[in-house]
């Protein structure tokens, strides 16, 4: 899953706002839990959150995941669910977070994404921010 809509912040109540809006979790997190799996005496997460699908599209197809972005922002339910979100106490941070293979970004010295007017103009209005996590696989 290469792109999804991470929620959170470090009073969100994750388990009461499912309850109240159950909703397809891809990942889902809470403050105080280990950071990283493999390390559970190791740095403890801050904020609690979740993350939800909003594209499948492969790490090295970024056009298709802002095109699916594009269709999830634009779904009357799933805009409506963000703005119940955006404005849900503890909610510090909407995002979309698209990933991109590193293979991709090294093929060439520099390399460049394109985000539309439109995938702007949408993730605007609903308080979405943008960003790109890029994997080395």
């Amino acid at each position: 899953m290469s792109c999804h809509l991470r929620v959170s912040g470090r009073k969100f109540n994750v388990d009461v706002y499912l309850k109240k809006h159950p909703c397809e979790v891809a990942a889902l997190y809470r403050k105080g839990e280990p950071e990283y799996k493999h390390k559970p005496k190791g740095p403890k997460k801050k904020y609690s959150g979740f993350n939800i699908c909003v594209s499948n599209a492969e790490f090295e197809n970024l056009k298709r995941q802002i095109k699916d972005a594009v269709e999830f922002l634009k779904d009357k339910d799933n805009s409506r669910q963000i703005s119940i979100l955006a404005n849900y106490p503890g909610v510090e941070d909407l995002g979309l977070d698209f990933g991109v293979s590193c293979k991709q970004r090294d093929k060439f010295p520099i390399k460049w994404y394109y985000f539309p007017p439109e995938l702007l103009l949408l993730a605007g209005k609903l308080g979405i921010g943008l960003e790109i996590t890029f994997y080395n696989f």
